[in-house]
């Protein structure tokens, strides 16, 4: 069990065996803790652009212009009034801001930004954020969290003193905690331990050698969560990271360790972690980030703060930033060489090999293959280095391939030019379009099985070949009408194609102008062209909404609900194979969506007063009106509340009584708006007085007067 003693973190345990694990194995690469690995932030230097990643799931910079429109990007959060913008930021940030959030004694109790990732939900996922801890630090309750909730949640809440059921919630945190202050785990899963065997806190995993907490110091912390499957295994798994060094993993069979009450220590005759259970239905799964500073027990009117920036959460390991222009970092190139095909080869077919070595100081992010000057394939980021060429796509003739490679921070090296001459034999080049001129068979294969065949005057494109087979040249065709494959060339002739000038008709057909539509809408089109529709692209206020439409009935399905209420146009474009295209008249029509109020109440000023022997009034209020309730008890676990007051009000007042004498109580209050939307506040503290001693003294006796 952890203790809490005036605002310091102290553990139950005193005695910790230290000593270094041997290598484990972690996602995404074979690692050991203590070493550092490279994570999708090395392609990304100053984090810039990393909002694109296809890993990433959100980004927190703090770079808005106010407090108001970053909270918005959240789902809940508390004591905005506590939180500040500073120009303090990590050396290698790109930003100007950071955040600082506030804990001022006797008044609040930190801060909190609440993300609800559903319905998206993940089976892993990592968060990285940098944080400073002033030279004073007094200590913490909790840092920030990740979990999940089933059912999913715009809103934390709390479950301090319970054990998770395994298909209700799981939670886990890194934090600063003993004196001096070391970093922990804080865990709740379903197989946790209990400190007294009926309450349980979060457990606490302690790396070994500790890990002790850098004051005055901007440093990046990442931990992870791997969710175990199926839901019957214990396969599942956390992490931490500290300063870009991995500082514990947890996972089925390592590390080695015993319990002691609700925390495990490792140690190297211990017996291995079991691994973690978390869930035991796939219903729940990682959907929240709860990004907190909580600190309930500072001094009287003594404002704490802690600073934060760069965050990023994601389905890969992040890493610590990388420096970007004018504050150094990696600035020595790759090198990089191609080794084929060899220069001045004479090449062909659909499969010749190209290839080439890097290497760098640092590592390869990837090798670019380059033809003529323009992309030949994607860019390759795992050695070896290669890709297949397809060399009929290209004409007979001269060419030339080279490679780039790019590293972590960006910088690239271009490797000398390979000269090759393409010889391909046959009469025809991929793309043209080709007519029968007397009855032909079409195979699966070059001299393969028949599939059909066409007579003379069938049109078809060249999407494949040469291929030489049975003393014939092959060519992959695509019919006009089916089937398609492949045919000799030996009835084959190169066909020009008419010239179309004639450009498509299009009309809108739904919704009707002047419409006012809401929700999901079917917007609809007609178009006819003398040789044919290729295709129907609709567009929104001069944007192109959804994907081209390519075959009758020509139609697309628009939520407008990703639209502002107010007018908007529609219309729809119309092209033709030759590329001709026509614009429909456009409609005008008004959106008008009814948006539903997802926002909890604000709480602020709360206040304990006109406290007695027995019991006290607890004041707050509203930005909106709400119901009114007080949670109240010996601890954070609470245990009592008072009768619901329904009534909608913003000045909020409620009676405590039955209280003893001369005890410290915790309470939190607790507001729902008229939309159900509920709004808990932090804890607070007050003490009752101490019971009057009313009773005289007892009579006098023994008195002698002489």
């Amino acid at each position: 069990m952890r203790v809490y003693i005036r605002g310091i973190l102290k553990t139950s345990i005193i005695s910790v065996v230290i000593f270094s694990f041997a290598a484990v194995t972690f996602r995404p690469v074979h690692i050991a803790e203590g070493q550092v690995v490279q994570g999708i932030a090395q392609q990304y230097p100053c984090d810039v652009g990393i909002q694109n990643d296809p890993a990433v799931v959100f980004t927190e910079n703090f770079e808005e212009n106010s407090i108001g429109t970053m909270a918005a990007r959240w789902n809940d959060n508390d004591n905005t009034g506590g939180m500040s913008f500073t120009t303090d930021v990590p050396a290698t940030s790109s930003g100007t801001h950071s955040l600082q959030m506030t804990a001022v004694g006797g008044s609040t109790s930190g801060g909190y930004l609440y993300k609800n990732f559903a319905p998206a939900s993940y089976d892993t996922l990592y968060v990285r954020y940098y944080v400073k801890f002033p030279s004073n630090f007094p200590g913490l309750h909790h840092l920030v969290t990740m979990g999940g909730r089933n059912p999913a949640s715009n809103f934390p809440i709390g479950s301090a003193g319970t054990q998770p059921t395994g298909s209700d919630r799981f939670s886990s945190s890194v934090e600063p905690s003993g004196s001096p202050f070391v970093w922990d785990f804080y865990t709740y899963w379903m197989n946790m331990r209990s400190w007294n065997g009926s309450q349980y806190f979060g457990n606490g995993f302690n790396p070994s050698p500790a890990v002790p907490l850098t004051l005055n110091t901007w440093f990046p912390i990442e931990f992870m969560i791997k969710m175990n499957t199926p839901v019957t295994s214990l396969n599942g798994e956390q992490a931490v990271w500290i300063d870009g060094v991995l500082r514990q993993h947890l996972a089925e069979g390592s590390p080695l360790g015993s319990w002691s009450s609700d925390e495990f220590f490792p140690s190297p005759s211990g017996s291995p972690f079991e691994g973690f259970q978390w869930r035991s239905t796939t219903a729940l799964s990682i959907n929240y980030l709860w990004f907190q500073y909580y600190h309930e027990t500072g001094g009287n009117g003594v404002t704490d703060r802690l600073t934060f920036d760069d965050l990023v959460v994601a389905t890969q390991y992040i890493g610590p930033m990388v420096a970007c222009g004018s504050q150094g970092g990696d600035t020595t190139p790759p090198t990089v060489s191609m080794t084929a095909p060899a220069p001045s080869a004479t090449v062909s077919g659909l499969a010749v090999t190209v290839s080439a070595n890097a290497s760098d100081d640092v590592g390869v992010a990837g090798v670019q293959f380059r033809l003529d000057g323009a992309n030949l394939g994607a860019e390759d980021t795992s050695a070896p280095y290669s890709l297949t060429w397809d060399t009929t796509a290209v004409s007979n003739g001269s060419h030339t391939l080279a490679a780039i490679a790019r590293d972590a921070a960006g910088n690239t090296t271009t490797a000398s030019t390979v000269a090759v001459t393409v010889s391909n034999t046959g009469q025809f080049s991929i793309g043209n379009h080709v007519r029968v001129t007397a009855l032909l068979n079409v195979r699966q294969t070059p001299g393969g099985t028949v599939l059909g065949n066409h007579d003379t005057g069938a049109l078809a494109t060249v999407v494949g070949g040469p291929v030489q087979q049975g003393g014939s040249t092959w060519w992959d065709l695509d019919y006009d009408v089916a089937p398609d494959g492949w045919s000799g060339d030996i009835y084959l002739e190169l066909y020009q194609d008419p010239q179309d000038t004639t450009p498509p008709t299009v009309s809108m057909t739904a919704p009707s102008n002047n419409a006012t539509v809401s929700g999901t809408v079917s917007v609809t089109a007609t178009s006819a062209d003398a040789v044919g529709v290729a295709g129907v692209q609709f567009r929104l206020d001069g944007a192109n909404l959804g994907s081209e439409d390519v075959s009758a009935p020509y139609g697309v399905s628009w939520d407008t609900t990703g639209a502002s209420n107010g007018s908007h146009t529609l219309t729809a474009i119309s092209r033709d194979a030759a590329g001709n295209t026509t614009t429909a008249t456009a409609l005008s029509l008004t959106v008008n969506n009814v948006v539903a109020d997802t926002t909890p109440p604000t709480i602020s000023s709360v206040t304990a007063g006109s406290i007695t022997t027995s019991g006290a009034t607890i004041t707050w209020t509203t930005n909106e009106s709400a119901d009114t309730q007080v949670e109240y008890g010996l601890s954070t676990s609470y245990g009592s509340q008072t009768v619901l007051n329904a009534s909608m009000v913003a000045s909020h007042t409620q009676i405590l009584s039955g209280l003893a004498g001369n005890t410290l109580y915790h309470y939190r209050v607790k507001s729902k708006d008229a939309a159900g939307n509920l709004r808990t506040s932090g804890d607070f503290t007050f003490t009752t007085t101490a019971t009057s001693d009313t009773t005289p003294p007892g009579p006098v006796t023994n008195l002698n007067v002489s």
